[in-house]
């Protein structure tokens, strides 16, 4: 005879007053309502309980419950042995007996250990073709032994109303599960498995932890292995079924979709790519070499787009193709811009602060050939990198935008370069500048990259002849646009120091000395005299030929505009077409007190000028001799007369 326990969960069954062999889950062999042996056969009821002497057909009662896996052991097993093997992926190295029973081998040494796998079952169960879950269960062949058909004393039949449920998510406990045990799980997550007994459904029993192996989760899932042979080149797609497995749930439905993700992506570095703008250098393109568990980068406040196309290849058939989206993050909008054999939809988010971190969003293509729905694409997954909006800036490196002070001089031309860039490659970013002096122009120029968001501006000035003495800072700013969630463009500014040189002019073409004396109300003779290195006053000058057109002054105590122009012999105005910085107060015909040393351009006049100098009123000891002075402006005064002693009478 045999006598036996019966464990639920790992927790061992029994009811006060009842033989455990007797218990509501199971009973034991029994032949026409009596204890059988082993010699004289019978079969073991899985989920019913028809009392000690009373068969099936005699109104036993059923399980209300679901199945999942039954394993029986010739031998005891503890309940904490049970529970701490449960969760865990079961193999020969695992079992204590001789030989590998998973091979339908056992050892004629397997008697001596204190137990001995004899059978297991796995409920999975797959619906045949057409028809609808949940659907009756017929038999079921056992997982171990292995090799055994329909008909063997192991085949498992329905008896009553045995039906399919959904997968359970608790876990399983079963001699293979579908975990290849040499791969298994690897270190990025991705699950490898062997499906060796043939397409149908996989049910595959993880566990998540921490680091250190703490808060263990169980994670269960199904995978469907479709009868397919291979891939074909020719049509680029899984043809469906064209396997040796009968029947086929997907006849008449030619092949598996293929399913592409796509969008506009500047590569950084390995497995990490940064959502772009679509633009002539950045089109859209595949994203399969970023798929999970690469990574690609989007940026708070600013609107991504990525496209999913799905295709059947399935030649003159009427063909629709659709998608299936997992979780996706909150305000992600899923767009169908067509259902037939091209099949496309676009995903479109703008995502905010809150948003900040991971995102992965799975989806897969389907599609109906004639009515006939096929298996699902292979999933693809994106994971989605929300950042904070960065600022733009300026690129101050070397040979870049300019840093430096700028000296310009009056008809030249002067250039710098002003260059900007955004870490956020869906941003605009433009550089501007809120005032500028007359003739100055910033050009913007086309990006000095192609990748990602950069801006290059040009700064052309030509000083006009008025512009002497020009002293000021040009403070550039670089603004990137203002986004959704309430954010604020950010702008950064770059400040250039210009300098325009008095006294010096540069000869534009054909220009001669009497045409650019005009600008000063001087004359010909004025500027040559100014100019010793020409030779004749109509000689030919070139192009940018820097030529002096007055003298430079530094003014000294108690100077004043006036009195420095009345003394030179110049008007007001012709004082002020040579010194930029005076023109505002000489405008309002207010004379104005000169700091000490402050730089003029002068063009004197001998006509009109003062004759005397300072030291006109000097009288010197020795009037021979040349004065001392301690500059041009503030001479030294002069010593007292010395008188000779007369001689004696």
């Amino acid at each position: 005879t045999m006598t036996y326990r019966v464990y639920l969960d790992g927790q061992e069954l029994f009811q006060l007053g009842v033989n455990p062999a007797d218990i509501e889950v199971t009973c034991g062999p029994r032949c026409n309502g009596a204890t059988c042996t082993g010699a004289a056969g019978g079969s073991l009821y899985f989920g019913a309980y028809g009392g000690p002497n009373v068969t099936m057909s005699a109104g036993g009662v059923y399980l209300e419950g679901c199945l999942d896996e039954w394993r029986f052991w010739n031998g005891v097993r503890s309940q904490l042995n049970i529970q701490d093997f449960r969760k865990v992926r079961m193999g020969a190295a695992r079992e204590p007996f001789g030989g590998d029973p998973s091979v339908g081998t056992i050892s004629s040494d397997n008697y001596r250990t204190f137990a001995v796998m004899l059978v297991s079952y796995s409920m999975d169960y797959m619906c045949p073709v057409g028809v609808a879950l949940p659907c009756d269960i017929v038999s079921l062949l056992p997982v171990y032994p292995k090799g055994q058909s329909s008909g063997s004393r192991y085949t498992m039949t329905a008896e009553g109303t045995v039906v399919t449920a959904p997968p359970d998510s608790q876990g399983v406990m079963m001699w293979q599960t579908a975990l290849d045990e040499r791969i298994g799980v690897d270190a990025l997550g991705r699950v490898t498995f062997d499906p060796s007994k043939g397409p149908g459904n996989y049910q595959v029993t993880m566990t998540l932890a921490n680091a250190d192996g703490t808060a263990k989760v169980p994670l269960d899932f199904i995978v469907r292995v479709l009868d397919t042979a291979s891939y074909s080149e020719s049509s680029h797609a899984y043809p469906l079924c064209s396997g040796d497995y009968e029947p086929c749930r997907y006849a008449g439905n030619a092949f598996v979709p293929t399913l592409q993700m796509l969008g506009s992506i500047v590569p950084n570095g390995f497995c990490s790519g940064n959502m772009s703008r679509v633009t002539a250098n950045t089109p859209v393109g595949d994203l399969t070499f970023l798929a999970f568990p690469c990574s690609i980068n989007t940026w708070s406040g600013s609107e991504m787009k990525l496209e999913a196309r799905g295709h059947d290849q399935a030649a003159g058939a009427v063909t629709q193709v659709g998608f299936v989206v997992g979780p996706k993050p909150a305000g992600m909008d899923m767009r169908l811009v067509r259902s037939d054999e091209f099949g496309r939809m676009d995903m479109v988010w703008t995502p905010c602060d809150a948003d900040l971190g991971s995102h992965v969003v799975c989806l897969s293509a389907n599609d109906a050939q004639d009515g006939i729905m096929s298996a699902a694409s292979e999933q693809t997954c994106v994971k989605l990198q929300v950042l904070p909006d960065p600022a733009p800036h300026f690129d101050l490196s070397a040979g870049m935008t300019r840093v430096e002070a700028l000296h310009a001089i009056i008809g030249r031309e002067s250039t710098f370069e002003l260059y900007a860039a955004d870490e956020n490659c869906l941003d605009h970013i433009e550089i501007c500048i809120n005032e500028l002096p007359a003739g100055a122009v910033l050009e913007t120029r086309p990006a000095h990259k192609a990748e990602c968001t950069h801006a290059h501006s040009t700064l052309r000035w030509t000083p006009a002849f008025n512009f002497g003495g020009w002293n000021g800072s040009m403070c550039f700013a670089v603004t990137d646009t203002a986004k959704s969630c309430g954010q604020h463009a950010h702008t950064v500014q770059h400040c250039v120091h210009v300098y325009v040189e008095r006294c010096v002019y540069a000869i534009q073409r054909d220009q001669q000395l009497q045409e650019v004396a005009a600008f000063y109300g001087a004359s010909w003779m004025q500027l040559w005299s100014l100019n010793q290195a020409l030779h004749h006053p109509d000689i030919m000058m070139y192009t940018s030929q820097v030529i002096s057109i007055g003298h430079k002054y530094r003014s000294g105590p108690h100077d004043t505009a006036g009195s420095v122009a009345k003394r030179m012999g110049m008007p007001l105005q012709q004082l002020a077409l040579l010194n930029y910085d005076l023109q505002h107060t000489l405008a309002l015909e207010q004379d104005v007190l000169l700091q000490p040393h402050q730089e003029l351009c002068l063009i004197p006049n001998s006509c009109t000028g003062l004759a005397g100098t300072h030291f006109s009123q000097i009288k010197f000891a020795d009037e021979g001799s040349l004065a001392e002075f301690a500059s041009d402006a503030i001479p030294l005064a002069a010593a007292a007369p010395v008188v000779a002693p007369r001689p004696a009478s």
